[in-house]
């Protein structure tokens, strides 16, 4: 059984929250970053690895690619873009689920972004409300 932050059980719920964003984001990346294999290979790398990651994972595995983007920029090149990618997806993956975590009044990875909330109510079907 996954974990969700802290240790705490994970519902299917949130598993398949957390698959529909991974497979979202996967599907973006094939579109944005066709003429770019790095980034894609990057992109895909980021969004596969959190798969069946409970938060505290999802946060430990930010931090190692975040430092692995940063010491790609000085060491490898053009190979850059695949970490930097990576992670970008990562944080991404991150953010919505934090965006989740915080609805719930549950302890984020990081702070989430509007973005982040957008997109985490478009998966649980939150409608918009407009005054």
């Amino acid at each position: 059984c996954s974990t969700g932050h802290g240790g705490a059980p994970m519902s299917m719920e949130n598993d398949a929250f957390l698959s529909r964003i991974i497979d979202d984001g996967i599907a973006a990346a094939k579109v944005s970053y066709v003429h770019k294999p790095l980034h894609l290979e990057g992109a895909i790398d980021g969004f596969t690895s959190c798969r069946g990651k409970t938060a505290s994972e999802l946060r430990a595995l930010l931090d190692a690619a975040n430092k692995e983007a940063l010491a790609a920029r000085t060491r490898y090149g053009e190979q850059y873009w695949f970490y930097r990618c990576r992670a970008l997806e990562i944080e991404w993956v991150c953010n919505c689920l934090s965006a989740a975590l915080h609805n719930q009044g549950l302890p984020v990875i990081l702070p989430p972004t509007a973005r982040g909330y957008m997109k985490a109510a478009s998966v649980l079907g939150v409608a918009s409300r407009t005054s």
